[in-house]
């Protein structure tokens, strides 16, 4: 499954690999999950969603929901590359706002980190 995400999150335990990706491959990768019904959007912003939707062409729906993971699962991230730092001054972020990245999930139950706090 492909997860599109506001941010990374880490929901279990094992190994996370991640990489920064140009926009058109992001925009692609969705485009790609979406058209073989394999992804689920827990985009929680508003400002995410309008710019997802602009690069796309795909209106995804608002969602908080807990994200659950599993052995093999893909998240396609869009994450702003900085902090705002007043929330009230918002504005609708700009391509060179954000960092693309695309991360997959694998149990590694064998890690010398599994169940350890680092």
């Amino acid at each position: 499954m492909v997860h599109l995400m506001n941010c990374a999150v880490m929901t279990n335990q094992g190994t996370y690999r991640v990489k920064k990706i140009p926009l058109e491959e992001f925009c692609k990768l969705i485009q790609e999950a979406h058209a073989g019904n394999n992804l689920i959007s827990h985009l929680g912003y508003d400002q995410a969603i309008e710019y997802v939707r602009k690069n796309t062409g795909i209106r995804f729906p608002f969602n908080r929901d807990r994200t659950e993971l599993a052995d093999g699962d893909v998240m396609l991230i869009l994450r702003l590359a900085y902090r705002i730092s007043d929330p009230s001054t918002k504005r609708l972020p700009q391509r060179e706002d954000y960092e693309f990245l695309s991360s997959i999930f694998k149990i590694d139950e064998d890690s010398p980190f599994c169940g350890t706090m680092i």
